[in-house]
């Protein structure tokens, strides 16, 4: 509660100042930044553990900032070369049927390292073998399509899907769903905050009455956080969608590091899970992804020979390290070598502040910039539109969307974005937004309507109500995120508000 309201009167205070800044000759310099930065969140201060951490492990990242991912970081310098049960196998894939396998694989075949990493995951989740199954794929993507292929939607014949941008893997399972009949919706999300539409989803959730002996009217997937935007949905929705015989796939790859001991999965017990533990365990391949199977719900999957092909592996150690032993790196006893074991030493707590910090301070920065006001515009227009929660949001992900526009309010295309970004050492994501309602419309909607028309590359304006997808360029930050790497991120986007900017590079 003293963090929430420190939060607030932070971010009031910071608020009231109204600074606005239209030239990027006038950003502070990154030392007076940073220390107005520590002045706003002083409680930062006690996650310099990580900075430190960083310097040792993540020497690699010092010229980079690495934008463009969600969930878990990138390796360390240790996870690389040293050669540990968690950190050195490969995977191999299984030809079998998801029910049987999910029942009795980890009990026949599973190599030392596999039960090994087994353990820890069931444990970073807080649940137990006992209650779920857990089978391990090539990605989330995969386990996502592996339970599309196994799900009896030729009896449980509605699919509702919860997301607000594009998922590859999960118009896999919309194929899927209406190959074979099912019914199949999206929740659609607020414009501009994508705030779920909670009044659409209730009615959608309770308006088919399940009938004769089915007991269950379909899958609900359902993710905990847009990997995209950084909203947050609340888990109620999980309790909610079982009352009215909805099974829930629980998406939770976009959490970050230890979120889980939060998640509670012992009162919010979804019927499966998918996640992803990209870049956690070990060198090349970097990841995996994990399908959870409630014990009780194995019945409404079936044996298919498509879901064979689909992806899931087990997980096999690799030929000892080519390093020799004087070319191994020193490192302090009992140094936690992987992703999971990193967060946990330097503590939940710290971790999800020190992200709401940066992610706040880099929302709130962006929000300055405008381009200055010309003779035909009164007002100063600003350079960054923002998708999804402010900074304002104390609970909110450590991801955000957004786009960029000049002063005449035409788009720069996020693609260009992406590549200048490059150019400049920084890695930044694009996504595609999608089930967008336009509703509550601010009353200078005039001038957003065609700055979002030109997200589509129209040159005219149109109906907002006819744009529910657009591109946008995306940022996530990491545990291993400093202040450092936003503030090149505001630096670098200020450099739009130099109208020669885009022709100089």
């Amino acid at each position: 509660a003293n963090a929430r309201k420190e939060f607030v009167q932070a971010i009031v205070g910071r608020e009231e100042l109204g600074v606005v800044i239209c030239d990027p000759e006038r950003l502070p310099p990154l030392e007076a930044a940073y220390v107005d930065f520590l002045r706003m969140f002083p409680r930062f201060a006690e996650t310099l553990a990580v900075d430190d951490m960083r310097a040792r492990e993540y020497a690699h990242l010092r010229h980079r900032v690495c934008c463009d991912y969600s969930g878990f970081g990138l390796f360390s310098h240790l996870q690389r070369v040293c050669n540990s049960p968690s950190s050195s196998f490969r995977l191999a894939y299984v030809s079998a049927n998801l029910p049987t396998h999910a029942l009795y694989g980890s009990s026949t075949g599973s190599s030392s390292l596999e039960s090994h990493v087994r353990r820890k995951i069931m444990d970073h989740f807080r649940i137990s073998d006992t209650d779920y199954c857990m089978v391990f794929t090539a990605s989330k993507g995969s386990a996502v399509k592996l339970l599309a292929e196994s799900y009896r939607f030729d009896l449980h014949q509605c699919l509702l899907t919860s997301y607000d941008h594009h998922s590859q893997s999960i118009e896999w399972m919309i194929g899927c769903a209406r190959e074979k009949g099912a019914k199949v919706s999206s929740v659609r999300f607020r414009w501009p905050s994508l705030r779920i539409c909670s009044r659409e989803l209730r009615k959608q959730l309770v308006e088919k009455k399940v009938s004769g002996r089915r007991t269950v009217k379909g899958l609900f997937v359902f993710p905990l956080q847009s990997r995209v935007t950084g909203a947050r949905y609340s888990y109620q929705w999980i309790p909610f969608a079982q009352e009215n015989h909805w099974q829930v796939l629980l998406d939770a790859s976009a959490l970050g590091p230890r979120d889980m001991d939060a998640l509670g999965l012992s009162v919010f017990r979804p019927d499966f899970i998918v996640s992803s533990f990209y870049k956690v365990f070990g060198a090349d391949p970097s990841g995996f992804g994990c399908l959870f199977i409630k014990r009780s719900a194995i019945k409404c999957l079936h044996n298919t020979t498509r879901a064979r092909s689909v992806g899931m592996v087990k997980l096999l150690s690799c030929p000892s390290s080519q390093l020799g032993e004087e070319e191994r790196p020193e490192f302090p006893p009992g140094l936690e070598r992987d992703a999971l074991d990193q967060t946990k030493v330097l503590g939940m707590i710290n971790i999800k502040n020190r992200l709401r910090y940066l992610i706040s301070w880099l929302l709130l920065s962006l929000a300055k910039l405008r381009h200055p006001a010309s003779s035909s515009h009164g007002f100063k227009a600003p350079l960054v539109q923002i998708y999804g929660p402010s900074g304002r949001k104390y609970d909110r992900g450590a991801s955000m969307a957004f786009n960029l526009y000049d002063w005449d309010g035409l788009l720069f295309q996020p693609t260009l974005v992406q590549r200048l970004a490059d150019r400049n050492s920084i890695s930044l994501g694009l996504a595609q937004i999608k089930n967008v309602k336009f509703v509550d419309l601010v009353p200078d909607f005039q001038n957003i309507s065609p700055r979002k028309s030109n997200a589509f590359g129209s040159s005219q304006s149109s109906s907002p109500e006819s744009q529910q997808e657009f591109l946008v360029v995306t940022i996530a930050l990491s545990y291993v995120s400093s202040f450092e790497d936003v503030y090149r991120v505001w630096e670098f986007v200020a450099k739009f508000l130099d109208a020669d900017f885009v022709n100089k590079e």
